[in-house]
Formats: structure tokens, C-alpha cells, sequence
């Protein structure tokens, strides 16, 4: 053995792997949070025009984030098919769902600025703006990910990766 020769476990490879896939998720996470804050600033108004009376009600209230995020949702996860991972999309809206959850945690659990009608308000706005996203980004990244992965991979190849 020579002497600039180092000895790897063999598992050490495909840690480094996955602690790579994480950090390019996570930045990649970060990007789709610009994208959809981007797609609510330049598309809300427009969206809220196109729905035809504003009583509050289930559609008037949930149809245009819905709407906006699945455009942003489907251009995102057009960017699977631009990274050699393809497992890096899914993994960024995994992360959008901590996202989410760490801010519903801050909120209940700092903010005391006006009380309680405060705190409802401001988790009211993080589940009408954020959740969308996560819920559609989530549904449509996974689904995408799993139909691509169903047709590279014959049925016979995936069982045997997990056979002894």
C-alpha cells in the first residue's frame, strides 16, 4: 500500500454522497422559496381579479394560492430534469414543510406583539401562503419523482438492491 493511500470505509462514500444531495435540497430549497414569493408578487393581483366576488368564501380564499402555486410548483419541478440527482427536487419541498413548520412554531411561540388575535392572524397568513406550496410542491415533485423513477428502473432491478 503506498504511503498517500488512505483506506475508506465502503459506506463513506455513499454518506458523502447524501450529505451532499441535502446541501444541494437546501439550497436548492432556498431558491424555491424566492420562486414562490416571486410568483405571489408578480401574479396575486391578477389571480384575485379573475375570481368573480370576494365573499370569503372556500374558493375566493383558497383558489388563488392554490393557483399560484401549482404554476410555480410545476415550473420548479421542471428543474428535475436539469440536475443529475433527480432526487434533489423532492428533498427541496420536504424541506419547504420545515420551513413551514419552524415558522408556525415561531409564531406561537415568540410573538407576543398583540396578543392572541395577533398570533391567529399571522398563522392564518403562514397557512394561506406558505402551505399551498408545500402541500402542492410536495404532491407534484414526489409524483413526478416516483413516475420518473417507475420507468428507469425495471421492477426486477429495485427488489434485488434490497435483497441480501
Amino acid at each position: 500500500m503506498a504511503k498517500n493511500e488512505q483506506i475508506t470505509p465502503p459506506d463513506a462514500k455513499i454518506k458523502g454522497k447524501a450529505s451532499i444531495v441535502l446541501m444541494q435540497a437546501f439550497a436548492f430549497s432556498a431558491a424555491l422559496v424566492v420562486v414562490f414569493v416571486l410568483a405571489y408578487m408578480l401574479s396575486a393581483d391578477l389571480v384575485a381579479r379573475s375570481v368573480p366576488e370576494q365573499t370569503g368564501g372556500l374558493l375566493q380564499v383558497w383558489g388563488p394560492p392554490i393557483l399560484i402555486s401549482l404554476a410555480a410548483s410545476v415550473l420548479c419541478c421542471l428543474m428535475m430534469f436539469l440536475f443529475k440527482t433527480k432526487k434533489i427536487v423532492p428533498i427541496a419541498f420536504a424541506m419547504l414543510f420545515v420551513y413551514y413548520l419552524v415558522l408556525q412554531i415561531v409564531v406561537h411561540t415568540t410573538y407576543d406583539g398583540g396578543g392572541a388575535d395577533a398570533t391567529a392572524i399571522f398563522s392564518h397568513v403562514i397557512n394561506l401562503y406558505v402551505l399551498p406550496p408545500v402541500i402542492v410542491g410536495n404532491i407534484i415533485s414526489w409524483v413526478s419523482y416516483l413516475l420518473y423513477f417507475k420507468k428507469r428502473e425495471a421492477p426486477d432491478d429495485f427488489m434485488t438492491k434490497f435483497q441480501p
